[in-house]
C-alpha cells in the first residue's frame, strides 16, 4: 500500500477545518485505505496469473480482463472520494480559495489532496488580484 497512498489533507487546510468534518475526511480516508489495499491484492493476483504458463489462451484472456476491471473500478472510487473530500471542505475554505476544490484546477498528488499548495495559493491570489481590478 506504500506505492499508493491515500492522500492527505495540506496541513494549512487541516488545521483550519471543525473537528467533525476532520471526522468524517479521517473515515473516508479509511475507505480508501481498504480500497488500495483491494486494488494491491488485486494487481498481486493479476501478476501472480501472467507470471503463469504463457498461454495466451482465452480464458486466461477474459480472467486477465476480468483482474484489469477488478483494479480500474476500485481506482475510479478511490478518485471520486477525493473529489468528495474536497468538495466536503469547500464550504468551510475561505471563498476566494474555493477554487481548490475542483479537481479541474487542482489534480491530487499521491501525497496530498489539494496538491501543491504553495504555488496554487500563490496562482489563486495573483488571479483574485486580476478579478478585483477588473
Amino acid at each position: 500500500m506504500e506505492e499508493l497512498p491515500t492522500p492527505r489533507v495540506n496541513a494549512l487546510i487541516w488545521n483550519q477545518l471543525p473537528a467533525p468534518v476532520r471526522t468524517q475526511d479521517a473515515k473516508s480516508q479509511k475507505t480508501q485505505n481498504a480500497l488500495i489495499a483491494s486494488v494491491v491484492a488485486t494487481i498481486k493476483a493479476t501478476n501472480h496469473v501472467l507470471q503463469q504458463q504463457p498461454s495466451g489462451k482465452a480464458q486466461d484472456k477474459e480472467l486477465i480482463t476480468y483482474l484489469t476491471d477488478a483494479i480500474t473500478l476500485p481506482l475510479k472510487c478511490f478518485h471520486d472520494i477525493n473529489s468528495t473530500r474536497r468538495q466536503a471542505m469547500k464550504k468551510h475554505l475561505n471563498k476566494d480559495y474555493a477554487a481548490l476544490c475542483s479537481a479541474a484546477t487542482v489534480p491530487a498528488t499521491l501525497e496530498y489532496l489539494f496538491g501543491d499548495l504553495s504555488k496554487l495559493t500563490k496562482d489563486i491570489s495573483e488571479a483574485n488580484k486580476l478579478t478585483k481590478k477588473v
